[in-house]
């Protein structure tokens, strides 16, 4: 029994096909709450909708003693606003992020319950939306801080919707969930209220998910990659991805650095920073594929699970596998590689797992060639050796293109 205990906790998730070895064995089930994460759509609407269901709240709100309260209520109760506050939750989710439980219930309690008392009596302030609280900043919550870095629509741009919330009278009255557009009647547009608008179009108006249609394509496609099993098998992106770890190492592109990954191999003196990389193995995108995650089938009843990373996975002629994991720091990271970042400012914590993925490479026996790719570093010179069927000599010596 605990041979099996043993054998399905080193089998946490499940990648490519289904196949026998993932039931359980010896009527013995392992489920592991780790992979459980309280943001996820469907716990975090349960507990969502066990918030709004209290029969007390109701009455509360019915009785008119909270304008402020009764709106909250009554907004977070509609389809489109419920669904939508749950997407921002799983955005988090796919950016490898998680909240325990009694943080998030508080969070969801503050919609309704205002940690500020002088906006809940003026009504219709704009400090006393829900819409507002759910991005309030507070220290003693992280989830706070991640809503505020990934999540809030205010501080993503996009020019012809800002242009219309900044003309009131020109979004069409009947797209907004109330039949009509939010109007501040005190002072200004100013930057807050402005802010304010857009969490609220987002929201509330019938195209606010495009809020965030013009965010870092990189985002999008990270997020459409896990939803999407199509999406993971396009060769397209198995040639970007290596694309991007090529140039971590070569960063002038040539011919082909996209079909091929180079084992590149740092070479350095003493404790100096690396002057070159060299390689003279490499594997053809044909020997990658790209997998997602998810649970075993044994687990399928027990708990609901969304992948936050996916594998980039090469299997070598003896059935060993080596593979890349692939969160959104590092795919982003890939992303930047190809839009010019140089490599002195990605995070050491990228460089070091690309680093280590090469190592495991190299271990498996690519063979090796007689052509040489090498980069210099200080002089910013791609270079291609050719060397002689002994090794003795260099047959040709020129710029790699």
């Amino acid at each position: 029994m605990l041979a099996e205990v043993n054998r399905q906790c080193s089998a946490r998730l499940a990648y490519g096909a289904p196949d026998a070895g993932e039931a359980a064995n010896e009527r013995v089930l392992v489920v592991d709450l780790s992979l459980r994460n309280p943001l996820h759509p469907d716990f975090a609407g349960a507990l969502l909708d066990r918030l709004l269901g209290s029969r007390a709240l109701q009455q509360h709100a019915a009785s008119g003693a909270e304008p402020n309260f009764a709106r909250n209520l009554a907004h977070l109760s509609q389809p489109r606003v419920r669904d939508r506050l749950l997407v921002l939750l799983r955005r988090l989710i796919v950016r490898g992020e998680r909240a325990p439980v009694r943080e998030l219930w508080i969070w969801l309690a503050r919609l309704l319950f205002s940690a500020s008392p002088a906006a809940d009596g003026v009504p219709g302030a704009p400090a006393a939306l829900y819409s507002e609280r759910f991005f309030d900043i507070d220290d003693r919550f992280r989830i706070a801080q991640l809503l505020a870095a990934h999540a809030d629509p205010a501080w993503c741009s996009h020019p012809q919707w800002d242009d219309r919330l900044e003309h009131p009278g020109t979004t069409a009255a009947g797209d907004w969930l109330e039949g009509n557009e939010p109007v501040f009647a005190l002072g200004e547009l100013d930057a807050s209220r402005f802010a304010c608008l857009k969490r609220l179009f987002y929201f509330e108006h019938a195209r606010g998910e495009e809020a965030f249609a013009l965010e870092d394509q990189h985002a999008r496609l990270f997020a459409q990659i896990l939803a999407d099993v199509e999406a993971a098998a396009d060769s397209l992106l198995l040639r970007s991805i290596l694309h991007g770890i090529n140039l971590c190492y070569c960063p002038k592109p040539f011919r082909g650095i996209e079909e091929r990954l180079h084992l590149w191999v740092g070479h350095r003196y003493h404790e100096l920073p690396t002057r070159s990389y060299v390689a003279n193995q490499s594997i053809p995108v044909s020997g990658f594929e790209i997998v997602v995650p998810r649970l075993p089938t044994r687990l399928r009843a027990a708990l609901e699970y969304q992948p936050d990373h996916f594998l980039l996975r090469y299997r070598a002629t003896n059935g060993r596998t080596v593979s890349l994991r692939v969160d959104y720091p590092l795919f982003a990271t890939l992303s930047q590689l190809k839009s010019g970042l140089p490599r002195h400012l990605l995070p050491d914590r990228d460089i070091n797992r690309l680093d280590a993925f090469l190592e495991q490479l190299q271990t498996l026996g690519v063979q090796q060639e007689r052509e040489f790719v090498a980069f210099n570093t200080e002089h910013r010179m791609a270079t291609r050796i050719r060397l002689s069927a002994d090794g003795t000599r260099y047959i040709e010596v020129k710029p790699h293109e």
